[in-house]
């Protein structure tokens, strides 16, 4: 994802952009209406500044969100004892999570294991067959 920032600056040289783009069409407007020659109505301007106004918008909403989220949580409150105890708890149930998944990999690979050493000593005739109880 891209950097808010970043983002910003680029849609601000834009703007600059279409700003030079909008004296431009005023002027082009005051000659056409000078020279009695029929005026564009320059749709295509007016639906990038919406699309422009749009972008930056969301993009500007975006930084503040990371402003206030990183401002959060270098607060005083953010450094509180039942603000650690959330991130604590978080951090327990991934760890958690990570041990019961790499507890079930270990299982299966057990499983696997056995079926094949049981697969291999359980080829003769003198051994009853497997009931598949692991």
């Amino acid at each position: 994802m891209a950097d808010s920032i970043d983002v910003l600056d680029e849609l601000n040289e834009k703007k600059k952009d279409l700003d030079k783009m909008e004296h431009d069409k005023e002027v082009l407007t005051k000659y056409s209406a000078l020279l009695g020659i029929p005026q564009h109505d320059h749709g295509n301007f007016k639906s990038t500044k919406q699309l422009y106004e749009k972008k930056f918008e969301v993009w500007d909403k975006m930084n503040k969100w990371e402003e206030r989220t990183f401002e959060w949580s270098n607060s005083v409150c953010a450094r509180h004892p039942l603000a650690r105890t959330s991130t604590h708890a978080r951090t327990h149930a991934s760890t958690r999570a990570r041990t019961h998944a790499r507890a079930r990999a270990h299982t299966h690979t057990h499983a696997r294991t056995h079926a094949r050493t049981h697969a291999r000593t359980h080829t003769s005739t003198k051994h009853p067959p497997c009931t598949g109880v692991v």
